[in-house]
């Protein structure tokens, strides 16, 4: 049986830290993260974007394959809405035989204290953290049929 993890949030909610400590307690799960992905495509900020067609099929690309497999897999990454979590669910090969959205809710005073912390092409603009904080649209199973289970996650434990 082949399980999709979506995690979800505003960038420095604790997605990462999180999904970190499910592998540690689940060693035979997967995980893809779409910002290590892309860091080996971008080297600098300037071009974070540049890429994003190719980063995009290739984090899909990797979720397939361990599905294929028949694993479990923890896809990082924001999934904001309700579109970019559909278009996850319609880019892979194999559908999943269960789909749970894990949603990390972290004051966005924190997401953006944490963001500050970050170096590089790790932090994000401030003004896109407010756009993503405002765009961010908590998913409801009655209108996301794929999604078999929401699972809600104190982020703000995590570390900065």
């Amino acid at each position: 049986m082949n399980n999709l993890i979506i995690m979800c949030g505003v960038p420095g909610c604790g997605k990462t830290t999180y999904s970190k400590k499910l592998l540690k307690m689940h060693p035979d799960w997967e995980y893809v993260s779409r910002d290590e992905v892309r860091y080996e495509y971008v080297t600098d900020q300037a071009h974070y974007f540049d890429h994003e067609y190719d980063v995009y099929k290739e984090f899909c690309n990797r979720i397939t394959k361990h599905l294929i497999d028949d694993k479990t897999v923890i896809a990082d990454a924001t999934h904001l809405s309700k579109g970019s979590r559909l278009k996850l669910i319609n880019s892979l090969e194999v559908k999943p035989d269960k789909v749970t959205v894990v949603i990390v809710m972290t004051d966005y005073h924190i997401c953006m204290e944490r963001n500050a912390l970050r170096e590089g092409i790790t932090r994000v603009p401030d003004q896109t953290m407010r756009n993503m904080i405002r765009a961010f649209k908590k998913p409801d199973a009655r209108f996301e049929d794929y999604i078999d289970e929401i699972v809600y996650v104190d982020g703000a434990a995590g570390t900065k």
